[in-house]
């Protein structure tokens, strides 16, 4: 007889060492995942507005903080999804100015971006705008506006108003 099979005939007989092995073993579970929630990558996203000097207003600029240990970075392209007065949807594809997207540990850094949209090009008209900036390693960054104040608000507030916006046109 094999030890494999010795070993879950006598745990089978031993009740009792199935709870010992499931006391110790399940504090390392829980803390695995306490860890991994505790270590995940959070970016924070400040100062949303038109970059200075713009004339054109094809521009958004914004700072990024990373307030992870994990070293990550922008990818250099990301997407704002806004809607017109008439509430129509409206996208928009940014790209980020140079090739320093990196974001290290607990610095801040100023991002500037364009799109190349010649139609649609002006972005003060838009109402309950998205950014969703995806990031190299970890979960796509979003931000939610209402309008071109560039207020950031909360999750739950933002999709109430902006249903409220689609169905009966009331902001």
């Amino acid at each position: 007889m094999s030890l494999i099979s010795e070993l879950s005939l006598w745990l089978k007989d031993y009740d009792f060492a199935i709870k010992v092995i499931a006391t110790v073993a399940a504090p390392g579970g829980i803390w695995f995942w306490i860890d991994k929630y505790r270590n995940r990558i959070r970016i924070k996203v400040r100062k949303l507005g038109l970059p200075p000097g713009d004339t054109s207003i094809r521009g958004i600029a914004f700072e990024a903080e990373n307030v992870s240990s994990t070293l990550t970075s922008f990818e250099p392209k990301f997407i704002l999804t806004g809607y017109l007065p008439e509430r129509k949807k409206q996208t928009y594809i940014f790209t980020i100015d140079g090739n320093d997207r990196q974001l290290p540990s607990h610095v801040s850094k100023q991002f500037t971006s364009w799109h190349n949209n010649m139609e649609n090009r002006i972005l003060l008209f838009l109402w309950f705008m998205t950014f969703e900036l995806p990031l190299s390693r970890g979960r796509s960054v979003r931000v939610r506006v209402k309008n071109s104040e560039f207020k950031p608000i909360g999750f739950f507030k933002f999709h109430w108003q902006r249903l409220l916006f689609i169905w009966f046109g009331k902001l």
